[in-house]
C-alpha cells in the first residue's frame, strides 16, 4: 500500500526538479534578452583610424574656427557663441595653435 504512495511523491519530486532545472536553463519570455556582443576584429589596424582624443581635438577647432568666422575675428563675440569665457577661448585657441591677430578681422581700421 505504501510503495504507489511512495512512487507518487517521487514522480511528483522528479517533475518539480526536472521543472526546476529547465525554468534556471532556458530563460522566462517576460525577461528581456540582451543583444550580443559585438566583438571588435582584431585584424583591423587601429593606427589607421583617428583616436577619440584627435576627433575631439578636431571638432572643438573646427567650431572655435567657425564661431571667430561668424564673429568677424572678434574674440569675446566667438565666446559668447560658443558660450565659454573670453579667457578660455584664449586658452583653448592657444592650446589648438589658433592665431588671429586684429589685422586679421575684415573690419579692422
Amino acid at each position: 500500500m505504501n510503495a504507489p504512495k511512495e512512487a507518487l511523491r517521487s514522480a511528483r519530486r522528479d517533475a518539480a526538479a526536472t521543472e526546476t532545472v529547465a525554468t534556471a536553463v532556458e530563460p522566462q519570455a517576460s525577461h528581456s534578452v540582451a543583444p550580443p556582443v559585438t566583438r571588435i576584429d582584431e585584424r583591423t589596424d587601429a593606427a589607421a583610424r583617428p583616436s577619440l582624443d584627435e576627433i575631439l581635438t578636431g571638432l572643438e577647432k573646427r567650431e572655435i574656427l567657425a564661431a571667430l568666422q561668424r564673429a568677424n575675428g572678434r574674440r569675446t563675440l566667438a565666446a559668447k557663441f560658443l558660450r565659454i569665457s573670453r579667457s578660455r577661448l584664449y586658452r583653448r585657441m592657444d592650446a589648438l595653435g589658433i592665431e588671429i591677430s586684429s589685422a586679421d578681422r575684415p573690419d579692422a581700421p
